[in-house]
């Protein structure tokens, strides 16, 4: 419990102001509950961390996206009765910084890890530069033998190469690829999903390609894999319409290689700028195109409520760059949707 305790600062849902009746009227820092009743909690962490955002050119202010995200979704009301979220949500505070980002995604690996190890719900990992996903995966995946599939929507790839050690915001899943080749099967199980093809070099998609990595764009008002992107749009009039199709065949494959027939681990990564600046205009790098909201939560709605969701990781909320709270009340009613499906 002591080494747990060293990397992270408490956070206490009481010590802000909310309503009667809102998820923060029942909601408990983590440390107020015995651990022998972890069991079936959802647990939300912070990583008020911007220097991976920093390190890639991006805008300052990721660092203040928990404290935006937990003031919108605190302020948020509860379901009622038995089906209230508050009483099972249970607030890890935020990680300690560590001296530099390897080190602090390391404390958020082992933090993960320890609250899965105490078998909680689901996690949910609020950032942040887009780096910290790399310390989710490692903490998600530790002892597993099967494949841990990622589902990233998202506009950038984020599969930068580290260049002289350095790990930025864009670099968390050219990592996990390098360090974590068996779960994520040499990078077949990363399905990038929502790309704006002018958001990203073309060396990054050659990397995409050369790993398997299987990219969905998002151009047009159309979902378009990206095998048969540039191609006559009379070739793509019988896509499949939404990202769930594409999501779901990807999974197929996964799902049947288990006895079960249902993944036991699944991490789910979404960084805000995969919707446009005017819908979220408070993200490090946002685009002035983006995904349809009702897509993305409904994908996110269906994989909570039917796969064996363990990790949800909302990335790149900038205050700093936010109108009214705009996006941090769009990233606070999407977790509260997702975690309202859970079975």
């Amino acid at each position: 419990m002591k080494p747990i305790l060293d990397l992270l600062t408490p956070f206490h849902p009481s010590s802000l102001k909310t309503r009667d009746e809102t998820i923060g009227q029942s909601s408990h820092s983590w440390l107020h509950i015995s651990q022998d009743s972890f069991e079936k909690k959802i647990v939300l962490i912070g990583v008020p961390d911007d220097r991976g955002v920093l390190s890639n050119q991006g805008n300052p202010g990721a660092k203040e996206g928990p404290s935006a995200f937990r003031k919108a979704f605190y302020s948020l009301y509860d379901r009622p009765g038995s089906h209230a979220l508050g009483p099972k949500i249970m607030d890890a505070g935020n990680i300690a910084l560590g001296d530099d980002v390897s080190s602090t995604h390391e404390k958020l690996a082992q933090v993960v890890a320890f609250f899965l190890s105490k078998k909680v719900d689901t996690i949910v990992v609020i950032g942040g530069g887009h780096d910290f996903s790399f310390g989710s995966y490692k903490g998600l995946q530790e002892n597993e033998s099967q494949i841990v599939p990622i589902i990233n929507f998202d506009a950038h790839l984020d599969l930068r190469p580290t260049v002289g050690g350095q790990i930025n915001s864009g670099t968390p899943f050219s990592r996990i690829i390098e360090h974590f080749p068996s779960t994520l099967d040499s990078g077949r199980a990363l399905l990038e999903v929502g790309i704006q093809q002018e958001r990203n070099p073309a060396s990054l998609f050659e990397f995409a390609k050369n790993h398997n990595v299987k990219v969905v764009e998002f151009k047009n008002q159309k979902w378009i894999p990206r095998d048969i992107a540039g191609q006559d749009s009379s070739k793509t009039q019988l896509l499949p319409k939404k990202p769930l199709d594409f999501i779901q065949d990807h999974l197929r494959s996964y799902r049947d290689r288990n006895s079960n027939h249902r993944l036991r681990k699944l991490h789910i990564s979404l960084d805000l700028d995969v919707f446009s600046s005017w819908i979220a205009p408070g993200t490090s790098a946002s685009t002035p195109f983006g995904c349809p909201v009702e897509d993305i939560v409904e994908s996110i709605e269906t994989l909570m409520s039917a796969s064996g969701i363990r990790l949800l990781d909302i990335a790149e909320l900038c205050p700093s760059r936010d109108f009214n709270g705009q996006t941090a009340r769009l990233a606070a009613s999407l977790v509260y949707r997702a975690l309202c499906v859970l079975p």
